[in-house]
């Protein structure tokens, strides 16, 4: 995204990063805090459990190259061990859906956990994702980018109700 901003073929988007992965955001590019929200280990089963705990599972990781990913790799290397992919896949419910059949374990942030499966159980890995809004240096002021802030920070605050 931050590409895209720069070279003009964009005029707004969201950024991510986590506290684990964090991503500067690029020289002429602008950003605002939009939300936060906690990561959680996704596994099968009623008992707790941490990164550590499940060093024998196999994960169900992201793409290669992918923010989640790193995320994903770096909490596994804090916790001793590289994790060993037994599936590569992009969307959150279809993680939730392999978790919930058995075939692994995965890290998901809080809004790719809207509905998870009964059989899944989350636990918090003291992880935080962010979402920013960025646009390029200066841009803020535009009406375009402001609608489009002000509509990102108005479902932000509905998603973070109760």
């Amino acid at each position: 995204m931050p590409g895209a901003l720069r070279d003009d073929r964009v005029d707004v988007g969201l950024v991510q990063d986590y506290d684990v992965v964090p991503r500067a955001v690029s020289q002429g590019i602008q950003s605002v805090p939009l939300l936060e929200e906690a990561v959680h280990l996704a596994s099968c089963g009623r008992a707790p459990r941490t990164v550590a705990d499940v060093r024998d599972e196999p994960w169900i990781l992201a793409g290669p190259g992918t923010l989640c990913r790193a995320a994903a790799e770096h909490l596994c290397r804090a916790a001793g061990y590289e994790p060993v992919a037994r599936h590569v896949v992009d969307d959150f419910g279809t993680v939730l859906a392999l978790v919930a059949s058995g075939q692994g374990v995965a890290i998901v942030p809080q809004l790719g956990a809207l509905d998870v499966p009964s059989q899944v159980r989350l636990d918090p890995v003291g992880t935080t994702r962010r979402t920013r809004v960025a646009h390029r240096a200066g841009a803020g002021r535009r009406p375009e980018v402001r609608a489009f802030t002000d509509v990102a920070r108005a479902v932000a605050a509905e998603l973070g109700r109760p």
